[in-house]
């Protein structure tokens, strides 16, 4: 089984020889290295770019999150409040406060500034954690296509030196009437 493989090798590396003529089987072999290092150039950019959609579209769920806990935890204090003032109306009732008395009334009011504060530094805690959270899901938007034509970019660099590097070892054509041609290279017959 295993020398069914070196026959196949064998052959593959003796078509290679037999297209390029005259020695050039490396520099083609180079060639198709430097292409397959192109792609996987441009394929690990695309990649880097998925993770960073991918990073973008969880960091948005997150504010999601921290949005719809923020509401959740002032609906709590809301409702930790309403509890508080109806303690306080039944405590007063008990004593025979009236409602409208100026006591219950500086009571009321400093649980509603108490509450008031808390609520707007809550508001403000959410808001600056929903925006942090935006910013880095808008850095991962604007790093997409970054890696994207990184990958590109790397992968037409590669592809470059290999076309350079088989230029490089081609012989320049001739023609007979007007000698060697501008130094052109000629791929072998």
């Amino acid at each position: 089984m295993g020398s069914a493989a070196a026959p196949v090798g064998i052959g593959l590396a003796t078509a290679a020889i037999g297209v390029a003529s005259g020695g050039t089987a490396l520099p083609m072999i180079g060639l198709g290295l430097s292409a397959m290092s192109a792609t996987s150039s441009v394929m690990g950019g695309m990649t880097q770019a998925g993770a960073y959609k991918a990073q973008a579209t969880e960091t948005r769920q997150q504010e999601r999150q921290v949005a719809l806990q923020a509401q959740s935890q002032e609906a709590e204090r809301m409702h930790a409040y309403t509890q508080v003032m109806a303690n306080n109306k039944a405590m007063a009732g008990g004593r025979n406060i009236g409602i409208d008395s100026p006591s219950e009334q500086a009571l009321n009011n400093a649980n509603l500034d108490v509450l008031s504060r808390s609520m707007t530094y809550m508001r403000a805690n959410a808001a600056m954690n929903v925006q942090r959270l935006e910013a880095a899901a808008q850095g991962d938007d604007m790093a997409a296509p970054a890696a994207m034509i990184g990958g590109v970019m790397q992968g037409a660099s590669s592809l470059y030196s290999g076309i350079d590097a088989y230029q490089k070892t081609q012989v320049p054509a001739t023609s007979a009437i007007l000698g060697p041609l501008a130094g052109s290279p000629t791929l072998a017959p």
